[in-house]
């Protein structure tokens, strides 16, 4: 059996609750992509449904739970955005990850 190249690997995060700067970074690549004409009106539905879900009085935990009534939001609109993710164009998401990492460095304008 030959071993693998670790450098070849995907990685898959295992932590339970994003940092801050993740979920801004998230929020910022959703933006970018919901503005951009390259990503089909379809998949721009997807996050605008998460939201809309989010906001309406409907849920399949009631908000009145203490804590278990924010997690179905918090999983939608997680699961959401990954969806979303994973619909755009690859090339699209890739272009804007790395705008948004430029951003981000310091000292790169």
């Amino acid at each position: 059996m030959v071993p693998r190249n670790p450098s070849t690997q995907p990685v898959v995060s295992v932590r339970a609750k994003p940092s801050l700067a993740e979920a801004v970074t998230a929020l910022r690549l959703t933006w970018r992509l919901l503005r951009d004409g390259r990503v089909p009106l379809w998949a721009k539905l997807v996050p605008l449904g998460a939201l809309l879900y989010v906001l309406l009085p409907y849920d399949i935990l009631p908000d009145v739970l203490p804590g278990l009534g924010q997690v179905d939001d918090a999983i939608l609109l997680w699961a959401a955005y990954r969806f979303f993710v994973w619909l755009c164009p690859s090339e699209v998401v890739d272009e804007h990850r790395a705008a948004l990492a430029r951003r981000l460095t310091p000292g790169t304008g």
